[in-house]
């Protein structure tokens, strides 16, 4: 296109002579370029198109020649950018989408570069962008999906190229790592990264796992991180490809801290179930261990204690029977620890003052402690409470037992420390320990200096038969029956030590109220006639059903004996008067003593009950909890106690 003068303003021409006036090998260039050209005047029509332009328009050269600018421009476009342009006609570009109209109504969007001359006339060279811009419309999509989708999920994104420049994170990323505003503003990937492995536990482990992942891009990795805050964080990585390429790392981290603790909390309930499941099986072997060999010890004890009472027995008979009767005591000690521990040992718990026990076992706890060694001991200051409902007999025994166990922990000697105090137990502390109560609770600690308990041997102090005494130095039964009384009267145990350091176990108990004061009983009228008292004995076992007949009838006590509820129902009913006593065994073949009990009460044949078993306890209790106040004595008994309690039974009164 030749340039006008700028001293003088052009001529209009028409398009031949447009065409005439170009040098030829101007209009072929113009003409034969890839790009579509349009040349207009300063009105804004066409004077020269190129054949690119026509195959754009889908106009013929003709057509195009003499139309306006405007011809070709949608109207909404029109709307939006009027042409001809505001401003100045002075020498000017510029560049803009316009939507372009062609010949058969059809739309496309079109980049146009145009060049004007100071007289007004211009150049434009026009370029079909409709597909680039939907690839580009479909990219913002894409994109914006992405990023939707980045956003929507709890774990925070970071997207780092190559050279671990950030591209791209999402806003959890932020929040988990509590990046400043400012920090992100300044767009300082140094900076961000200083100061998220400022808040590390251990930064030069993330930075190394960092190298090491950046020196093989193809590699992918899972781990966890400490906060020093106490957060635990997840952190997954992995390439980010384009196509086959490996163009950056894409981090992923999730804050599990909350599932940790879960985790944890549900992993030590599942061992407390699993430990409690164990020491119930146990205890339920133990128990029924103990049970079938009460029932012997009884016929032993039994035997042993008529032969005693023979007249004329002296000498070395007299002394061997007596060996027998004490190893059968001792035996029946080991059976109640068994008992103890599976918590089925016949309990009377009572209120009673823990701080009055303890000081009435002050010399059984200085000659326990310090059996062989030098161990002092320190015991609570003199005072009142806490108290506590729980069987006094069973928790001298615990307490006693403990005490043994420090003084060997000491072998050198040391201090053996005695203590009391109140405790609060919130629903928080009985959900962490394991506890059955919440609640004040009386604290009883037996502390020693001594040599500690290993780490892996904790686990086990309570399992019966375990022992890290030398053979022939304890029967591993001590604490597994302390840790059956404390539970039995609703308690728990806690154990502090380390090995070298001394232990200290705190026996904690629920707080009750003390006792009423009980009422004076009158003594029964001078001269008052008494029948002699008739005794039913019920027991399935002949041997002892026979020796407690001999016992009571030795102490003068009448004794009738039956070895099963039919027998016994059949006895009593063919009685002419009420038996004052049924002595009946708890468990028997077909109908227990319980069931006999009942039958005999409701039709008046007995007036009073009391139940023998070699295995009680509080489930047995269940059996006759509707009969109300029943006295029970556990087997074995010596032949002094049997009688004791059942001439108190009788003289209880109805």
């Amino acid at each position: 296109m030749a340039e006008h003068s700028p001293e003088r303003p052009p001529t209009p021409r028409s398009p031949a002579s447009v065409d005439a006036a170009m040098p030829l090998s101007e209009r072929f260039l113009f003409d034969e370029a890839s790009e579509p050209m349009l040349a207009g005047d300063a009105g804004g029509r066409f004077v020269y198109v190129n054949r690119s332009a026509c195959e754009l328009t889908g106009y013929g050269r003709d057509e195009l020649l003499g139309m306006h600018v405007r011809d070709l421009i949608s109207p909404e476009s029109l709307a939006l950018d009027p042409f001809p342009p505001p401003g100045p006609p002075q020498a000017r570009s510029m560049v803009k989408v316009r939507e372009m109209v062609r010949r058969d109504g059809s739309r496309i969007q079109a980049e146009v570069s145009v060049r004007y001359l100071a007289d007004g006339s211009s150049l434009a060279i026009v370029r079909d962008v409709t597909r680039h811009l939907e690839v580009v419309n479909e990219l913002r999509r894409a994109l914006s999906l992405v990023q939707s989708t980045l956003e929507s999920t709890t774990d925070g994104i970071l997207v780092v190229n190559r050279q671990g420049r950030w591209a791209g994170y999402n806003h959890k990323f932020v929040e988990i790592w509590g990046i400043p505003p400012e920090v992100l503003e300044a767009g300082d990937d140094d900076r961000a990264l200083e100061y998220a492995v400022s808040q590390l536990a251990d930064p030069e482990a993330f930075i190394a796992k960092v190298r090491e992942l950046y020196a093989q891009p193809e590699a992918s990795s899972n781990d966890e991180i400490a906060m020093k805050d106490g957060r635990v964080l997840e952190r997954y990585s992995i390439p980010q490809r384009v196509g086959r390429e490996v163009v950056g790392r894409v981090w992923s981290f999730r804050d599990v801290t909350a599932a940790r603790r879960q985790a944890q909390a549900l992993l030590e309930s599942e061992q407390r179930l699993l430990e409690t499941q164990k020491m119930e099986a146990v205890g339920r072997l133990a128990g029924g261990v103990a049970h079938d060999f009460n029932n012997m010890l009884t016929a032993i004890l039994g035997e042993a204690d008529l032969l005693l009472l023979q007249p004329g027995l002296e000498g070395e008979a007299r002394v061997q029977i007596q060996n027998i009767r004490n190893a059968a005591l001792r035996s029946a000690r080991l059976t109640r620890q068994l008992l103890a521990f599976a918590r089925r040992q016949h309990t009377e718990p009572r209120a009673l003052d823990l701080r009055e026990l303890v000081e009435g076992l002050d010399p059984l706890i200085r000659r326990l402690a310090g059996r062989a060694t030098d161990v002092r001991v320190e015991l609570p200051a003199p005072g009142e409470g806490p108290w506590v409902l729980i069987d006094p007999t069973q928790l001298e025994q615990a307490i006693l037992n403990l005490v043994i166990n420090a003084g060997d922990a000491m072998p050198a000697g040391g201090l053996l420390r005695v203590s009391l105090e109140r405790a609060h137990v919130d629903a928080a502390e009985r959900e962490r320990r394991g506890a059955p109560r919440e609640g004040p609770h009386a604290r009883l600690s037996v502390i020693d200096t001594g040599m500690g308990i290993p780490e892996h041997v904790k686990p086990n102090l309570f399992e019966p038969f375990f022992t890290t005494k030398p053979p022939g130095k304890g029967t591993g039964l001590g604490l597994a029956s302390v840790h059956g009384i404390i539970q039995q009267a609703q308690g728990f145990i806690e154990v502090e030590s380390a090995e070298g350091s001394g232990a200290a176990f705190h026996v904690l108990i629920p707080e009750c109220a003390p006792p009423a004061p009980e009422p004076a009983v009158a003594p029964p009228p001078a001269g008052a006639a008494t029948a002699a008292p008739r005794v039913l004995v019920v027991d399935d076992e002949e041997r002892v059903r026979r020796l407690v007949a001999a016992m009571l009838t030795h102490a003068g006590i009448e004794a009738l004996t039956a070895g099963g509820a039919g027998e016994a129902i059949a006895l009593a009913r063919a009685e002419r008067r009420p038996i004052d006593l049924l002595l009946t065994d708890v468990m028997m073949p077909g109908v227990g003593g319980p069931a006999v009990a009942r039958e005999l009460l409701a039709a008046g044949r007995v007036r009073r009950v009391m139940f023998m078993s070699g295995f009680p306890g509080e489930a047995l209790r269940e059996d006759f909890a509707d009969l109300g106040r029943v006295a029970v004595v556990s087997k074995p008994f010596r032949a002094d106690e049997l009688v004791e309690r059942v001439r108190a039974e009788l003289a209880s009164g109805d």
